[in-house]
């Protein structure tokens, strides 16, 4: 069967990971990301590999306890559009959503990618960020 034949393993694949950010899950972020992961902005890669953006998710989660904006009352992260799924051909499957990042009032329109035949995230597509009014 083809990726695109089970859409709902990527849906509940990404519930998982936003709920592990929420719930600050080091571990289970490690099991959604693949090892070479890349994080892309502006078309080209800013972070390479899973090690290196494990650290990022920390930095986000002290700055939620320093008060950055985050009031614990709310999630730090939430769907606030999609996810609509995205066929990219090569065996490459994405969901594409809004998130709204309640540290930092922010809402983040990003691509989550998964590879066929591979185990995790292979890739998160920023394609931009907007303050939250």
């Amino acid at each position: 069967m083809s990726a695109l034949g089970n859409t709902g393993h990527f849906e509940a694949s990404l519930r998982t990971y936003l709920s592990a950010y929420n719930a600050r899950d080091l571990s289970v972020i490690k099991q959604s990301l693949h090892p070479t992961c890349v994080v892309v902005f502006q078309d080209r890669p800013v972070i390479a590999g899973r090690d290196a953006m494990l650290p990022t998710y920390e930095d986000d989660w002290s700055k939620a306890d320093e008060g950055g904006g985050w009031n614990g009352e709310v999630p730090m992260i939430e769907v606030v559009e999609g996810p609509s799924f995205e066929d990219l051909g090569k065996g490459r499957v994405g969901l594409r959503v809004k998130l709204r990042t309640n540290v930092r009032g922010q809402v983040v329109d990003v691509t989550y990618i998964w590879q066929e035949g591979e185990v995790g995230m292979v890739e998160h597509t920023i394609h931009g960020a907007t303050p939250v009014a």
